[in-house]
């Protein structure tokens, strides 16, 4: 599958999550793994009829490790040969042969390639997320939205303003935290947290919620859902201004982003007792 002209390339939609993508499976990787049980089942010399007939008519009494085919033989055989590469990552020394039983996910976790582990992905793929908020918060992350600074370099003729405030060029950091409308939404919704800090540009605001959002409790939940919904209702506005022509205020906003919340958290084992109590009253949860 090619991806010019795609928002984010094919191979990083395929990786992991905690390595920057959406953990789809690789096909390719995929495939390589799914032929490796063919390797485990010759190599173990498992008693199936396919594993004598291959013993008996292609290998003719050699190892599987050391036999080496001839241009006749078909291409499905040199995609299974070129997996002994693989295949001497599980063999025992001692024995020369497999030890246990085909596992798909340990095989896999060989087969794939591996990237650097990202720190912003627990921000956004944590037990309670919510995935449309996710997917748009990546983006973002990626710097792949259709904000207008990039509309312009696709050569499209659109006003460059951002359309929140109506001064400076819409860019994806102008968009979201130096924008004076975006700023007083995010401003308010770290007042309802009881946080006194000053909002700062993206890559402040990603990188304290990198070093400061780790764990499970009940604020780190809640600023978590709180920084994506905000990441998607600011877009939405945008949006909804572009094409629409409505118009809310920050209090609209910031109203939304906590009925998004508490929705989420309908159900959830939220105790609003001791010090979670004026948190839980202040988002109406609990």
């Amino acid at each position: 599958m090619k991806d010019e002209g795609a928002r984010v390339s094919w191979d990083l939609v395929c990786r992991p999550n905690h390595e920057w993508g959406l953990r789809l499976q690789n096909l390719i990787d995929w495939n390589k793994t799914s032929m490796f049980q063919h390797v485990w089942a010759l190599v173990s010399n498992v008693g199936t009829l396919w594993v004598r007939w291959t013993n008996e008519y292609i290998l003719k009494g050699k190892s599987f490790m050391a036999f080496e085919p001839t241009s006749s033989y078909s291409w499905f055989w040199r995609k299974i040969l070129k997996l002994r590469a693989v295949a001497g990552q599980f063999l025992d020394p001692a024995s020369g042969g497999f030890s246990g039983q085909y596992k798909v996910n340990e095989v896999w976790k060989v087969i794939r390639r591996k990237y650097e582990r990202e720190s912003w992905a627990g921000l956004i793929w944590f037990p309670l997320h919510i995935p449309r908020f996710a997917m748009i918060t990546w983006f973002a992350l990626f710097d792949r939205l259709p904000t207008r600074d990039r509309l312009l370099k696709l050569g499209l003729v659109v006003a460059s303003e951002c359309v929140l405030c109506s001064s400076d060029l819409e860019t994806r950091d102008h968009l979201f935290f130096n924008c004076v409308f975006s700023k007083e939404v995010w401003g308010g919704i770290l007042q309802i947290c009881n946080l006194s800090r000053s909002v700062g540009g993206w890559s402040q605001e990603v990188l304290w919620a990198v070093a400061e959002l780790k764990g499970r409790s009940l604020i780190i939940t809640l600023l978590k859902l709180a920084g994506n919904a905000y990441v998607y209702r600011i877009l939405n506005e945008r949006n909804c201004r572009v094409f629409g022509g409505s118009r809310s205020t920050v209090g609209d906003l910031i109203c939304r982003i906590m009925e998004d919340i508490r929705f989420r958290l309908v159900g959830s084992a939220i105790r609003g007792a001791g010090q979670n109590a004026d948190i839980c009253v202040e988002w109406g949860i609990g």
